[in-house]
């Protein structure tokens, strides 16, 4: 079984396991905010849509079917994927998601919403955060989210799930003002 232990600066033990049931979490998660994870790096799994290899398992803070993993646990899943024979697709355009809240948490939850939905609506199985942004904007916080869909797949080229997709595969690498996105 490959499996792959990483450290995590916010639960300190993280590890790439099983937990791969199309079973939404009911617990908040490791006990970090979600401030906490969504960070430059952080990628999200839709695990309703992700049919990984067998021995390959994932584990991370829960939202609803998805699984957030921090920047390190992201690219040992990332190495697991691709030595599985799978392949992670970066796709564009960027999504670029703001929200409004009556708190910081809850402008961060509603701006992540929109950009699951998003990812969701086009049947992909990935978001890779590229930027969290908040501010206060009159007496409501506001989140702008700007991240990269992806999507994991066993075949070395992308195959649609269905309909036609404003999402096309990304061969060279992405630039966001500045950085790349590799």
């Amino acid at each position: 079984m490959k499996h792959a232990t990483v450290l995590s600066p916010v639960s300190r033990d993280t590890t790439i396991r099983m937990n791969n049931d199309s079973t939404p979490c009911p617990a908040s998660g490791h006990g970090a905010s979600l401030a906490q994870w969504l960070r430059p790096g952080s990628l999200l799994v839709y695990l309703r849509m992700l049919r990984l290899p067998k021995d390959v398992f994932v584990d991370g803070r829960c939202y609803g079917y998805w699984r957030i993993l921090d920047p390190t646990c992201a690219s040992a899943l990332k190495q697991l994927v691709a030595d599985s024979g799978w392949r992670f697709f970066r796709m564009e355009p960027i999504v670029d998601v703001s929200a409004f809240g009556k708190d910081e948490p809850s402008a961060l939850a509603n701006a992540l919403r929109k950009a699951t939905r998003t990812v969701e609506n086009e049947n992909l199985n990935g978001l890779e955060i590229v930027r969290v942004q908040g501010g206060k904007r009159f007496s409501l916080h506001t989140a702008r989210i700007l991240a990269v869909a992806g999507h994991i797949q066993k075949a070395q080229h992308y195959e649609p799930a269905g309909r036609n997709s404003a999402f096309k595969p990304v061969e060279r690498q992405l630039v966001v003002k500045g950085r790349n996105l590799q």
